[in-house]
């Protein structure tokens, strides 16, 4: 599930793999049935791109890429 909040300047959102971005619109992203999903890297969207299925029902190991969520 994707949360945002109501004030545009405060957002935050919840990546596929369960952090929290405050800048959601500095991460990568991706339409899932429909929704706009965020991703805390790319190498987490690329996982994600292989098998969304699969990567959105936990069957993936999250990747771990240089820069993550918690350095921007």
């Amino acid at each position: 599930m994707i949360t945002t909040s109501a004030n545009p300047k405060a957002s935050t959102t919840t990546t596929a793999c369960g952090g929290t971005l405050h800048n959601p619109s500095e991460y990568p992203s991706a339409t899932y049935k429909g929704e706009c999903i965020h991703f805390c890297n790319d190498a987490c969207l690329e996982a994600f791109l292989q098998a969304p299925d699969a990567f959105m029902a936990g069957e993936i190991e999250h990747p771990l890429e240089d820069v993550v969520a918690n350095d921007r």
